[in-house]
């Protein structure tokens, strides 16, 4: 379609209007409003701090509380309740700290097990002449160099492991040496009860902790079922209302509004601000972009976006990049069986129940149509699932047939007919480049900087048809010639000297080599398109490795489910990426300036929060 032209719109009230002239603007949700800076004007400085210690606290309670819902309330258009994300918080936080005291005690009863057989207090007081130590030896440390650690002494084995020994030792005199000899050591303990009794108090404090932890756990699953104010929407809509007054010029008695507004809605939008005067007039260079397309175009907005906004020069690239892109897209998924899970899935969540990624959705909608149509194309329905089940469950196999080639059998001509898209594609891009330079009133750059290499390019694709015509051969050698004539004439014609200029020219013959790199990429069509294939027809042939039984139908299931999930999923990323790379690499470079910046109207929460509340 298009890209929206702007209006720059200029409103003044009376100060005591303010708010209604804002609560307006939010709810028409068309005007950006931008940081007023004419002379005499202030500024309000309001903080929007806590509100975004409010959201990050939403964000981080509806998080926690995911795991004590079962029914999961729509978080993102529900109410926003600062008091519930708090309590959530301080609730999970004592949760936490019981979690964490319940760990640490756990330790210590690990700990205490080593000793839990000693009768005595690891901590017994040692008297005048007797003393005693609890500790561990190496388990390398046999027991008659335990008793031969001093003749006054007496060591009693607790526990044995296969790397440590456990011991209590009662002796009289000093072993200090003798010990650090053999590798002791000492387990140092205040402890004035016996490690059994320790145990058990300690197990029950577990307990109690464990009651502790099991009736937060009840309060949060009862916090669970009001998870519906958790919504972030209502607080984001403070922010940005808080923003919007940050920008407002003000005087004395009056407010001044400055932004941007669609031109096509520019009168609506002033008959709408009664009470107010407002000024409309042409848009700077800095003016905002956004874009109005169809059904068809409008869902691969946000990759146009991605790449980057619009410049005042160019053109709306989506309606014929979308061509490409789902074309593209489904050559290289090529799948039927993959292809129509994308529809039904895509489908209804796009068009039906309309996703709150519903672009996106409806962007695979058109992308599975096309991996519907390659996937016949190809002959490949979850590979050759057909042939597989019917020849190892029914003796008969049966073959999906390709409507156009098998890219297995065939696929030098695949091979040509992706670098036949890719010199489309391309050529379009220069086509729209000459178009936009003769728009802009450039003729001598239109002609002699794009259409030369439009002309050598033709040329180039006439020729080679020529080898199915020859008549062609001479027609394209002729247009390729006058389009290589044109640039050694041309594109030096900013030097004065004339050597200069045609060495110049010669030089720039130089760039046929960026533009057969970028026609040689088109080539991962028919690679990603023949792996796509290819897997799923290996993992058909592990599925039918079981044979025609109840343990062969199973095996196959399994590997069919799972092996063709896993393709799936790494297919569709790798087309994703791909198709991208070349609308953003090979095409948009072609002819896309980009630079410009995205239109933010102001109320984009508006809508969102009101229809909760």
């Amino acid at each position: 379609m298009s890209i929206v032209r702007m209006k720059k719109i200029s409103v003044i009230a009376l100060s005591s209007d303010c708010e209604k002239l804002l609560d307006t603007l939010e709810s028409l949700g068309a005007v950006q409003i931008n940081s007023c800076e004419f002379d005499g004007v202030q500024h309000t400085n309001l903080s929007p701090a806590a509100v975004e210690t409010q959201i990050d606290a939403a964000k981080k309670a509806a998080e926690i509380i995911k795991k004590f819902s079962k029914d999961r309330k729509n978080i993102e258009g529900g109410r926003s309740s600062p008091e519930l994300a708090d309590e959530i918080l301080e609730t999970f936080s004592k949760k936490q700290r019981i979690t964490d005291e319940i760990g640490k005690i756990k330790l210590n009863v690990s700990a205490f097990r080593n000793y839990e057989s000693l009768d005595v207090p690891m901590g017994l007081k040692k008297s005048e002449r007797v003393k005693f130590k609890t500790g561990v030896f190496p388990a390398s440390v046999t027991e008659e160099e335990l008793r031969e650690i001093s003749p006054l002494s007496y060591t009693e084995i607790i526990k044995k492991t296969q790397s440590k020994t456990y011991v209590w030792i009662m002796y009289m005199g000093d072993i200090t040496g003798k010990l650090l000899d053999l590798g002791f050591i000492e387990e140092k303990s205040d402890l004035t009860k016996t490690c059994k009794e320790r145990i058990s108090e300690l197990n029950g404090k577990i307990r109690e902790l464990e009651n502790q932890a099991s009736e937060l756990d009840e309060k949060l699953k009862s916090l669970a079922k009001r998870s519906d104010e958790l919504s972030v929407i209502p607080l984001l809509r403070k922010t940005e209302r808080i923003e919007a007054e940050n920008k407002i010029g003000r005087t004395e008695k009056t407010v001044i509004i400055d932004g941007y507004v669609p031109e096509n809605i520019a009168e609506t939008v002033r008959g709408e601000l009664t009470g107010a005067y407002v000024e409309l007039s042409e848009p700077d260079d800095d003016a905002p972009v956004t874009f109005k397309n169809g059904v068809f175009a409008s869902p691969v907005e946000d990759i146009t976006a991605t790449y980057s906004m619009p410049s005042k020069n160019d053109i709306d690239p989506n309606s014929i990049m979308a061509f490409f892109y789902y074309l593209f897209f489904g050559m290289m998924f090529s799948d039927a069986g993959y292809g129509l899970l994308m529809v039904i899935v895509c489908g209804y969540l796009g068009f039906i129940k309309k996703a709150k990624n519903m672009k996106l959705m409806r962007m695979f909608f058109f992308c599975g149509i096309s991996t519907t149509f390659w996937g016949v194309m190809y002959g490949s329905f979850f590979g050759n699932a057909v042939t597989s089940v019917t020849e190892t469950f029914f003796g008969n196999a049966v073959a999906l047939k390709p409507l156009w080639i098998d890219p297995t059998g065939e696929p030098l001509t695949l091979l040509i007919f992706s670098i036949a898209l890719g010199f489309i594609q391309i050529t379009v891009g220069l086509c729209i480049k000459f178009y936009m330079l003769i728009r802009q009133r450039k003729i001598a750059e239109a002609f002699f900087d794009t259409g030369t290499w439009i002309l050598v390019l033709l040329g180039i694709a006439v020729y080679i048809l020529g080898m199915f015509a020859k008549p062609l051969s001479s027609v394209g050698i002729a247009m390729a010639g006058v389009g290589v004539a044109g640039l050694i004439l041309t594109q030096g014609r900013d030097k004065k000297n004339i050597i200069v200029r045609l060495f110049s020219g010669v030089i720039s013959l130089y760039d046929i080599t960026s533009y057969v790199s970028d026609i040689l990429s088109y080539s991962r069509l028919m690679a990603l398109g023949l792996s796509t294939g290819v897997i799923a027809q290996v993992i058909n042939i592990l599925g039918s490795l079981g044979g025609k039984s109840v343990v062969g139908v199973i095996m196959f299931a399994l590997i069919f489910v799972v092996g063709h999930a896993m393709n799936f999923a790494i297919n569709m990323l790798g087309a994703y990426v791909h198709t991208n790379r070349l609308q953003y690499v090979e095409f948009y470079s072609k002819f896309y300036e980009g630079g410009g910046k995205k239109f933010v109207p102001f109320g984009k929460y508006y809508k969102m929060s009101s229809e909760n509340n």
